[in-house]
């Protein structure tokens, strides 16, 4: 995603989208202040799905005033955005605007950021600074989101930055921005950007097992299908039993299910696995792997048959069948052929001594998806 700052002019949204920006991030705790948001620019942007970000900064030294300015500042800037209806559960960046270059000064900017914390609660609290400063608070666990800017880092990235401001500026709607980029769909904006499930990992997974089935080559063959298939079951597998960091990148408490635990001896429900558990041998872990393994075992079977619907109609059709009768006879088959095979694999995948490569080769998994709070299910 790529994203504007600025100070002086405001765009209109309309604009920020046709040159191709996902959000911006606004100033906010100073009502009047020429560089601050105004309820109409909130609703602009937002009612035109450009994201907003919240910053404060009166002056470059806010954050060596120590804590109690701090918490003065998320005062002001949270009545401020709630006079607009930003929302609860948002972060907004406190920014250090300038180069920190001692461990008396580094230690002043963590005071400050306590401070703000004392009043928006940790979760919600942003920094905007070098990547010595990002670094630091996120050490030292003062922050959550990580707003970095190029000035005064050195040319180095944190790896804790959610968004990078860049040393670029463009002119939107006759408006000076600076340019800012960002890899994560959440920076803390308002509304959040539609969100890809698929993790890294499962979607080269999943084109790794598209080029062994639909690709020639020494790469293909039932031996690597088979093989990457096992690949795929493994990573949505870990990804699935991994918990799920909360929006900043800390680990998330352990999950709850919000119920009693059973008294001793007392059997736990058929095809039910408590959070913290592992699955039960055989099974999926549940949520997302448990839907990916439900499509491969569906789109597989369908892959087959239109490979067989195409041969049939290739070999047994009349060569003088006109065009439109012969699309609408492989049109049929391919439907009819691949819920033959479909119902075929799973009947067979049933019977005792079935080969798990065949149920591989035909399905696609041999494991049976589970659904959260759901048992497996053929």
């Amino acid at each position: 995603m790529r994203g504007l700052d600025y100070s002086a002019g405001v765009p209109l949204a309309a604009a920020v989208k046709r040159a191709d920006f996902d959000f911006v991030v606004r100033y906010v705790g100073t009502p009047g202040h020429r560089k601050n948001i105004t309820p109409a620019e909130y609703r602009d942007m937002t009612g035109a799905g450009v994201g907003v970000a919240l910053v404060f900064e009166n002056r470059a030294g806010d954050a060596l005033a120590g804590r109690d300015a701090g918490a003065r500042n998320a005062h002001a800037a949270l009545e401020d955005a709630n006079s607009f209806g930003w929302p609860a559960d948002r972060p907004i960046y406190f920014a250090v605007d300038q180069d920190i270059t001692t461990e008396s000064q580094m230690r002043t900017v963590v005071e400050y950021l306590h401070g703000a914390g004392d009043v928006l609660g940790v979760d919600r609290i942003g920094v905007y600074g070098e990547a010595d400063v990002i670094d630091r608070a996120q050490r030292d666990g003062v922050a959550r989101w990580f707003w970095q800017t190029r000035a005064w880092s050195r040319g180095r990235i944190s790896p804790h930055a959610h968004v990078v401001q860049q040393t670029e500026t463009v002119r939107v709607d006759g408006v000076e921005c600076d340019v800012n980029t960002t890899d994560r769909p959440d920076i803390g904006q308002h509304p959040r950007a539609q969100e890809n499930d698929l993790q890294p990992d499962e979607r080269n997974a999943l084109l790794g097992v598209h080029g062994a089935v639909f690709h020639g080559g020494g790469d293909a063959g039932p031996k690597s299908i088979i093989k990457r298939l096992d690949d795929i079951e493994g990573t949505v597998g870990k990804i699935a039993a991994a918990p799920t960091p909360p929006p900043g990148g800390n680990p998330a408490p352990p999950p709850s299910n919000g119920q009693n635990p059973p008294n001793p001896g007392e059997p736990e429900p058929p095809g039910q696995t408590l959070p913290g558990q592992n699955p039960a041998p055989g099974e999926q872990p549940s949520g997302l792997a448990g839907y990916l393994v439900s499509i491969v075992r569906t789109a597989l079977p369908a892959a087959w048959g239109a490979l067989v619907a195409w041969l049939v109609s290739t070999r047994l059709l009349p060569p003088d069948l006109g065009e439109q009768a012969q699309t609408l006879a492989t049109t049929v088959l391919v439907p009819v052929a691949g819920a033959l095979i479909y119902a075929a694999a799973r009947w067979l995948e049933t019977r005792p001594g079935f080969p798990r490569s065949l149920a591989h080769l035909l399905l696609g998994s041999a494991r049976a998806p589970s659904y959260p709070n759901r048992p497996p299910t053929r």
